[in-house]
């Protein structure tokens, strides 16, 4: 007898006449998604190198994770978006990057923040910076380089690559102001995404890969995750582990349990503002997987399509555009937001009492 494809073995797991045989049926399916889920783990994860600091035993855990919420997806009939599973190979797809994505920002929360900051950069200072193609890899360019633009430095590429905190105190050292036009703090202490990557590019004096780019930056703002040993050149953490990281996600949890509390004004009002975009930042969710930036978008009322296209790339937002975004006054948003507040307290008050 023929095998069956994927495809078919889902067909007929779907022309099963009851519940009860859908169970039956679902091992007979999970196996033929389970290659895909582990050809995708290890494709995103670049399982050589993880493999090496985390075992194969690690890696395998994580795979059945993977196959267990497939498999609780297929009974429920509904896919991660609530939506039918119209093609099961690139749900399958999916669903892996998906998982991958949550233990990436689980195991390296920084370095997850700092390449959503650097992505969403791209998108809001395209005045200053631009990506190439080079040699199938995305490299980021300052704008004033005409397309193509020139390659980093060689010496400069390869000493990033190999100690980028070194050279980050020449980055720093070199610096001179940037244009006007990107904001951000320049002390010694702690610079924005948007000037430390202008700084990172003047300094290499050409385009970088994303990659790089995001470790430098992390260096520049010495924002590294702190089970990252000094001497890996590939900024994987050890298995040490990280009660700092740990005690920011918990807080970010239960801030983000609070919001249940608040209606999509005050919601709004709070995490669209300036403030709260420079103490905190909406990315730090995702980066600690509280939640997903799809989510949070549509806790404030947008769709996710429009939150990350058009609301993200251009946070933070000025009252008038909150205000906007409401149909309120800057006065109701000012209030909103102070209730908001309140409410996101008292919740908080309630968890530490009970």
């Amino acid at each position: 007898m023929e095998p069956i494809d994927t495809r078919e073995c889902y067909q007929r797991f779907l022309q099963a006449g009851s519940p009860e045989e859908r169970k039956r049926n679902i091992g007979q399916l999970v196996d033929r998604l389970r290659p895909i889920l582990a050809r995708t783990v290890g494709k995103e994860l670049g399982k050589g190198a993880l493999a090496a600091r985390y075992g194969a035993c690690r890696l395998r855990e994580l795979e059945q994770e993977i196959v267990l919420d497939a498999q609780a997806d297929l009974l429920g009939g509904l896919g991660k978006d609530h939506e039918p599973i119209l093609n099961i190979e690139s749900y399958a797809v999916k669903t892996a990057k998906n998982a991958v994505y949550r233990f990436y920002g689980a195991e390296f929360p920084r370095a997850t923040n700092a390449r959503l900051r650097v992505q969403i950069q791209l998108n809001k200072a395209a005045g200053h910076f631009y990506r190439w193609e080079y040699e199938s890899e995305t490299h980021v360019a300052l704008s004033a380089w005409l397309p193509p633009p020139p390659r980093a430095q060689r010496d400069r590429a390869t000493a990033l690559g190999l100690d980028s905190r070194k050279c980050a105190v020449e980055i720093r050292d070199q610096a001179a102001p940037p244009p006007k036009g990107i904001r951000g703090r320049t002390d010694s202490f702690q610079y924005d995404t948007p000037t430390a990557m202008w700084m990172t590019l003047t300094w290499a004096k050409g385009a970088l890969p994303f990659s790089l780019l995001v470790r430098a930056v992390q260096a520049v703002r010495n924002d590294f995750d702190s089970s990252i040993s000094d001497d890996d050149p590939e900024g994987i953490p050890s298995r040490g582990h990280d009660h700092a990281s740990e005690s920011v996600a918990v807080a970010l949890a239960r801030l983000w349990s609070c919001r249940r509390k608040l209606d999509q004004h005050e919601l709004a009002a709070i995490l669209l503002s300036r403030k709260f975009d420079e103490e905190v930042g909406i990315t730090l969710f995702a980066a600690y997987g509280v939640a997903t930036l799809e989510e949070i978008g549509q806790s404030m009322g947008f769709t996710p399509e429009h939150f990350l296209n058009s609301v993200l790339p251009e946070l933070p937002w000025s009252e008038d555009q909150i205000a906007s975004h409401i149909g309120a006054t800057k006065a109701k948003v000012a209030f909103c937001r102070w209730e908001g507040w309140a409410k996101i307290k008292r919740c908080l008050q309630m968890e530490s009492v009970a």
